[in-house]
């Protein structure tokens, strides 16, 4: 499964114009946890994420300090272009997703920016991964028999059960399996796929 096929998209951006409280708004408003940071032509030039803007939300409550507060030693940024991350890890939309994913855990981000050439098209997060898991076996069975049947007679007739994400197979003819094992795979949802030879 590619990347294109999971991701959120429209992507939600920012410009670096853009101040912080609005991008603040953006992430509190769509429930996200970062923006990709785009210029005029929708190029990705930055990533501006919570915990860049939860800094700027660690100035102490006078009222719970005995001493007053101290000045702010530096001016407070207003754009987002002040705080964002310049140098950012992204996909292209036709990356595998668990290549994605292995990116996303390995890095430990929670969200790439997804282009297409180099403009932003999406935006792929834990929760689409989540949610690409999440598919029911019943979905899962039905669309792979639609992409068998796709195929020719010999692998529409195959057996499909799906349990937990784990499709099983079953046929009399190794190649028609080795093939529908291939072709199962790209169905989104599916875990791991397995044949069994005889019905």
């Amino acid at each position: 499964m590619k990347v294109g096929e999971a991701m959120t998209s429209p992507a939600i951006t920012a410009r670096a114009g853009t101040s912080c409280k609005e991008a603040a708004g953006l992430l509190a408003r769509h429930r996200i946890s970062a923006l990709p940071v785009v210029d005029e032509q929708g190029r990705l030039v930055g990533i501006v994420s919570e915990a860049d803007l939860i800094t700027l939300e660690t100035t102490p409550d006078p009222r719970a300090l005995a001493t007053p507060v101290s000045p702010r030693s530096e001016p407070l940024p207003s754009c987002v272009d002040e705080i964002m991350t310049r140098e950012v890890m992204s996909v292209d939309e036709d990356t595998d997703l668990a290549l994605a994913a292995r990116r996303m855990l390995e890095t430990r981000v929670k969200r790439l920016p997804v282009l297409r050439g180099d403009r932003v098209v999406g935006v792929i997060s834990r929760y689409d991964l989540i949610r690409v898991m999440a598919r029911s076996d019943e979905d899962l069975r039905a669309d792979i028999q639609r992409v068998l049947a796709d195929e020719g007679m010999s692998l529409a007739a195959l057996q499909v059960r799906v349990h937990d994400g784990v499709v099983e197979l079953s046929g009399q003819d190794q190649s028609t399996l080795r093939l529908a094992q291939i072709l199962a795979r790209t169905v989104p949802g599916v875990l791991d796929v397995r044949a069994r030879s005889g019905t």
